[in-house]
């Protein structure tokens, strides 16, 4: 007789789906993402605690396996005797072997189904042990994309930003780590060229200032009622430059202005500065 199917194979993929379904409406829904949103919440909740429910079936899954592949074995060794056996009785000169004969055969029979058996119920719970993996495995992405949006609401400047400052010329990118209202992160930004009064594009005017090349360094500040105040903290001049933004409605891009605290280094005392949000 075959072994008992598991009933909640028939069950967990409809609760599975059910799970999916409604994390995903979580997922598309205009008001996902504000960190007080209970649905994301129970969300996150309802399919880690499917997750638990899918690891402890996967242990009953790979003891099935372990109890059917030691059954496997178990013929498979008999048989190897039988055979060794069935082998001397076939060489043998002996009349009376026939009823010998005749019983060996009849026990390799029973060995070869036993293990015939034991292979089945082997290949069965593989089966079921590898669709296990793969529902653990999309709610642990389900429940990973549910944690970055949310973070993503609650930190909205963490991550890498596309820069360009004006009239500098200035382009490259900062990496941030927003942290309550907090902000720290480093840059690495390439000098373009100062564009002098006249309105000459870049390269054009005669007494275009050429690039002091990479520039890098840290960055300090903080985010409050969607402000951005950002401190430049350069590797060789130290802290020389603040920057000061808004965070679009999409949450994409900063716009914003820029002060000097050197006005002795021939730059230029302020200007703009944007930044779009690089998706990786």
């Amino acid at each position: 007789m075959g072994s008992a199917r598991d009933p909640c194979r028939s069950i967990l993929p409809l609760a599975v789906a059910a799970l999916v379904a409604s994390s995903s409406l979580c997922l598309s829904g205009p008001a996902f993402g504000r960190a007080d949103e209970p649905g994301a919440e129970g969300a996150i909740a309802g399919l880690s605690a499917q997750i638990e429910v899918e690891r402890e079936i996967l242990k009953k899954d790979r003891q099935r396996y372990r109890m059917a592949a030691a059954a496997r074995d178990e013929a498979t060794a008999r048989l190897s005797v039988l055979y060794s056996q069935i082998d001397s009785l076939a060489k043998s000169e002996d009349q009376t072997a026939t009823e010998a004969l005749e019983a060996k055969s009849k026990d390799i029979a029973a060995a070869e189904q036993a293990r015939e058996g034991g292979l089945g119920r082997c290949k069965e719970a593989l089966e079921q042990i590898r669709e296990r993996l793969e529902r653990i495995l999309l709610l642990d992405q389900k429940v990973a994309t549910l944690k970055n949006r949310r973070r993503s609401a609650e930190e909205p400047l963490t991550g890498a930003w596309d820069v360009t400052i004006s009239p500098t010329g200035e382009h490259g990118f900062f990496a941030l780590k927003q942290s309550g209202t907090i902000l720290s992160g480093q840059y690495t930004m390439r000098a373009g060229r100062i564009r002098p009064e006249g309105g000459e594009t870049e390269g054009e005017a005669e007494g275009a200032q050429p690039s002091a090349g990479i520039l890098k360094g840290n960055l300090e500040g903080t985010f409050t009622g969607g402000k951005i105040y950002l401190q430049r903290i350069d590797s060789k001049l130290g802290r020389f430059s603040e920057l000061e933004g808004y965070l679009d409605s999409s949450g994409r891009a900063v716009r914003g202005t820029w002060q000097n605290y050197d006005l002795t280094n021939g730059q230029p005392a302020a200007g703009s500065w944007t930044a779009v949000r690089r998706f990786e």
